[in-house]
């Protein structure tokens, strides 16, 4: 025999839901700082950096807009 039974009875199905469930939270709760930490970083940078970037963007087609050839003018 290999040393496991099929019925390992009662305390020792309850001993192994319990670790599943703690696991299961444990798990849970890393899944959910982890996604808290990564949606306030991109919060973050797009609340911080967003208004830079689309600055810069305006500016540069603004700066397009104004040195362009009198050829490249389409109506």
């Amino acid at each position: 025999m290999s040393g496991y039974e099929k019925d390992g009875g009662l305390p020792g199905k309850l001993l192994t839901w319990l670790v599943v469930g703690v696991l299961a939270v444990v798990a849970l709760k890393v899944g959910l700082v982890v996604g808290g930490f990564v949606l306030r970083l991109g919060f973050s940078a797009l609340f911080t950096l967003g208004p830079i970037v689309l600055l810069g963007w305006v500016v540069w087609k603004v700066v397009r807009y104004m040195t362009r050839r009198p050829d490249e003018i389409t109506v």
